[in-house]
């Protein structure tokens, strides 16, 4: 069987992002504050620069006529299958063809990633499934969410588990939501949630139409990694599918949002008991909070929405608006669940003294 491994990657990427300089705040509107992100996204990648990222670590091929290529800024596994490398011959019939990412040691944590299949599904006696994996690797428990059409006619969206051995996700009847509930047509979301202190695994197709849920199952997973596969065990199959924008992050439940406010002069004073609140593209305020001592304002952000987001946050003392803090949001940039966001404030709030003022 043709397994890759590897060794746990790193977690934390520094990401500034940039913003305008400080205003004079004229016309009474708020002055612009610079805002710089420490990220703890797990994997983030668009397939934007023609080639896939360092988070991944290389192809899983399992059918030689299925390729595995970057396009017009999407992954896509593209072929007629019926060139296979022998895989377990004496277990389970499966054929995988795809990208296989690096591991994390992070476990509680959001996989979200765009799918788009590209050809019809197939009919009669053979299978095809369009996946979006998520796996602890080592044991090789996991979870299959995707679409799929099934050798006795069955097809739709699925979210499918193996834990503890058995069973096995091809050996049994699990549920399919109907393309009725949710098209096939069309770009979706899918999206992967995994509670690492219940070991529950829920899965969604996330559209238009809001967050529709495809199950809920048990699962260890030692690590966290990735896999954006096609299943294809049977030749003559034609295989297009198209993935975009996927990123691991933490739990929002888990992992606050830190905004840490400094005043001049470097290397800076933390600003206290300043109000926060955030309010994303549409002005909708997401979350609020307070700085502490420390100039900390840690703000936990909702978990139904999907990330990243952008908006502003802005920063208030004793009621008056001393500025705002744009946070800019395209494919896989922008605020995350755990990022820190340091903020500069305007050199009229210099505070005159030596040293970190301990004691306050």
């Amino acid at each position: 069987m043709n397994v890759i491994y590897g060794s746990l990657a790193g977690l934390v990427v520094a990401a500034p992002i940039a913003a305008a300089g400080i205003q004079t705040g004229g016309g009474g509107e708020p002055p612009s504050l610079t805002a710089s992100q420490t990220s703890r996204v797990i994997l983030r990648d668009d397939f934007n620069s023609g080639e896939w990222g360092e988070g991944w670590r290389g192809e899983w091929v399992q059918d030689r006529n299925l390729r595995v290529y970057c396009e017009d800024g999407r992954l896509r596994v593209k072929g007629i299958s019926g060139d296979p490398v022998p895989v377990c011959a004496d277990h389970h019939e499966f054929r995988f063809t795809g990208l296989v990412s690096k591991q994390s040691a992070d476990r509680d944590v959001v996989l979200a990633c765009k799918m788009q299949v590209l050809t019809p599904l197939p009919n009669g006696k053979t299978r095809v499934r369009y996946l979006v994996h998520l796996c602890g690797a080592q044991p090789d428990y996991f979870f299959d969410t995707g679409m799929a059409h099934e050798p006795d006619g069955r097809e739709g969206w699925l979210h499918v588990p193996i834990a503890h051995g058995f069973p096995f996700s091809h050996d049994h009847d699990y549920p399919y939501v109907s393309f009725e509930e949710i098209p096939f047509g069309g770009e979706h979301t899918v999206v992967v949630e995994h509670d690492a202190e219940t070991k529950l695994t829920r899965g969604y197709v996330v559209d238009g139409g809001g967050w529709h849920p495809l199950g809920e199952y048990r699962a260890y997973l030692a690590t966290t990694q990735v896999e954006l596969k096609v299943d294809v065990p049977y030749d003559g199959v034609e295989v297009d599918v198209a993935y975009n924008d996927v990123r691991i992050y933490a739990r929002p439940q888990n992992a606050p949002v830190r905004f840490v406010v400094i005043r001049p002069p470097f290397p800076g004073f933390p600003f206290a008991d300043l109000d926060v609140v955030f309010r994303d593209e549409s002005g909708a305020t997401i979350a609020e909070g307070k700085t502490d001592r420390d100039g900390e304002a840690a703000l936990l952000f909702p978990s139904d929405r999907l990330y990243p987001m952008g908006g502003e946050a802005e920063f208030s003392l004793n009621g008056e608006s001393i500025g705002l803090a744009r946070i800019e949001s395209h494919g896989v940039d922008g605020l995350y669940p755990g990022d820190i966001w340091k903020i500069d404030v305007p050199e009229r709030f210099r505070v005159e003294g030596e040293g970190y003022p301990m004691g306050m």
